[in-house]
């Protein structure tokens, strides 16, 4: 069994030993539940210890302390009359670090500390602990808020491709065509914000995430049915874990092409965006001897594309459109170095993928005899396929073996619904705005998005 010395730190206190003598210069020391003591004998040699009654039965029978660690079985005194200190060596049971672990993340992160090692400062102040807070030690360490900021993210990258989804049906448009002056030229912007929660799978922690973001955006007709466009647009989020304490905050910069045709009663959109973000990182590491925080800074990248069609049924001046939109979203992560901690990591950087398709209906509607002011209403069933679920692989800074840890995934399967209106507040400007969210699993997302479109 592996044995690990740990040496007690006396603190001065007066105590009586068994047989009710003065000791002078007594000491005592709380160790995890139990106690020892010693001092110096005024009736013998001034080098000469003695112990409480609880350390001399205890030696007087042969055994050990009783131990309430979850790593140990027994304490053993040492006593060093030479140099006047007293010891303890734990026994080791046969306890592995990974059973007191509560979920897979964390059951991998304990098989890691336990690669550590005697001597490395994680693995000794979780050695020493009780089965409660050593599980609680192995949360902290699992460090899955990397692998669900990438969750995060990609929820942000989803109101890029709404805005521009948006303008293109025609929201802001007395005509359905998005505001588009025949053979004109039109320029939109839209914000929006949002807030979402991932319930925990059983695995990953609760995340509750935020978001905001403003695109701008102009387009060009090309003949009497097509258009094409640009946008460039800014966003930022954060990813939020209560327990653990962990935190992370993305500010996102976004361009892309967009551009959609009509042949009849059927609608083709579609678009291509990359997104640069920057990410900031916290991890709360507190249990036994360790209390510090765990920062760090990298970059990731996303690319997406989606095409939408649909097919337009006119009644008088409102139409209903069946539609089906696919989506695909890649996103690649930089290596993560985490800094501040003994209990740092090192996460390596990988790429992921979505692929999320929509099947619903939108509908347009006249709300007012003269057609400026319009109601749109959207219901779609959203399935996701690919990476689901994100994926890290983390190494302690200071060695042991690497570790996988699993974040919040996105929703698999979800309900998503908006309804908006859109004002004509002159022929040439038009003001529009949207609630929608997405409903599903352990996950919601909610939304307000506002626009505006100027006709030239």
């Amino acid at each position: 069994m592996d044995r690990e010395k740990q040496q007690v730190n006396f603190v001065s206190k007066k105590v009586w030993n068994h047989s009710q003598r003065r000791v002078q210069g007594a000491s005592e020391h709380a160790i995890s539940g139990y106690s020892i003591a010693s001092g110096v004998d005024e009736r013998r040699s001034p080098t000469k210890h003695v112990l409480t009654l609880a350390l001399a039965s205890a030696l007087a029978i042969g055994a050990g302390i009783a131990s309430p660690n979850a790593f140990a079985q027994t304490v053993n005194p040492a006593v060093n009359y030479g140099t006047g200190s007293l010891g303890f060596v734990p026994e080791r049971n046969q306890v592995k670090f990974p059973t007191i672990a509560n979920t897979r993340n964390a059951k991998a992160a304990a098989a890691a500390v336990k690669s550590l090692g005697a001597g490395n400062a994680v693995y000794d102040a979780l050695v020493v602990l009780d089965d409660f807070t050593a599980a609680n030690g192995f949360d902290q360490l699992q460090d899955d808020i990397h692998a669900s900021t990438r969750t995060a993210i990609l929820e942000n990258d989803r109101y890029v491709r709404d805005a521009i989804g948006a303008h293109l049906v025609g929201v802001a448009s007395a005509d359905g065509h998005a505001g588009t002056s025949q053979g004109g030229f039109n320029a939109w912007t839209s914000a929006w914000g949002r807030s979402g929660s991932y319930g925990s799978d059983g695995n990953a922690a609760d995340v509750d995430t935020k978001g905001s973001g403003l695109v701008l955006g102009a387009d060009l007709s090309v003949g009497n049915n097509a258009r094409i466009g640009a946008v460039l647009g800014q966003g930022q989020g954060t990813a939020r874990s209560d327990s653990p304490n962990t935190s992370a905050h993305h500010v996102d910069t976004y361009a892309g092409l967009y551009g959609d045709a009509k042949v009849g009663a059927v609608r083709v959109q579609g678009g291509a965006v990359y997104g640069w973000q920057k990410v900031n990182a916290a991890r709360t590491v507190n249990f036994g001897a360790i209390n510090d925080t765990a920062n760090s800074r990298y970059n990731t990248h996303t690319a997406q594309a989606f095409i939408d069609a649909s097919y337009e049924f006119t009644f008088d001046r409102d139409t209903i459109a069946p539609f089906l939109t696919v989506a695909y979203d890649r996103i690649s992560t930089d290596d993560v170095h985490e800094q501040g901690s003994v209990a740092a990591l090192n996460v390596s950087g990988n790429d992921a993928a979505l692929t999320i398709s929509t099947l619903g209906a939108r509908g347009m509607f006249t709300l007012d005899e003269r057609g400026g002011v319009r109601g749109t209403i959207n219901v779609g069933w959203q399935h996701a396929s690919g990476d689901i679920t994100p994926v890290a692989n983390a190494r302690f800074t200071t060695g042991g073996d690497a570790f996988n840890v699993s974040g919040a995934p996105v929703a698999q399967n979800a309900a998503v619904v908006s309804g908006g209106v859109g004002i004509d507040l002159t022929p040439a400007v038009t003001i529009e705005g949207t609630y929608g969210g997405q409903f599903g699993g352990h996950m919601t997302d909610q939304y307000l998005r506002v626009g505006a479109t100027w006709r030239f």
